[in-house]
């Protein structure tokens, strides 16, 4: 019962988001969104071959 309370809450202010972002002055929003990305964007690591590592690619 709670969490979907909850759920919907947050859905609700994911949906106004866009208005709140409109009422902030550019640089502000502009932090505001880089802030958020890490929730939404997977974080990007560094990959690597090294030599005479074998390639395997099979991907089943």
């Amino acid at each position: 019962m709670l969490k979907s309370v909850l759920k919907d809450i947050l859905y609700q202010e994911l949906v106004q988001i866009q208005k709140y972002l409109e009422t902030l002055n550019p640089k502000d929003g502009v932090e505001l969104v880089i802030k958020l990305m890490p929730y939404v964007l997977p974080k990007v690591t560094s990959v690597s071959h090294t030599t005479n590592e074998p390639l395997d690619w099979d991907l089943t």
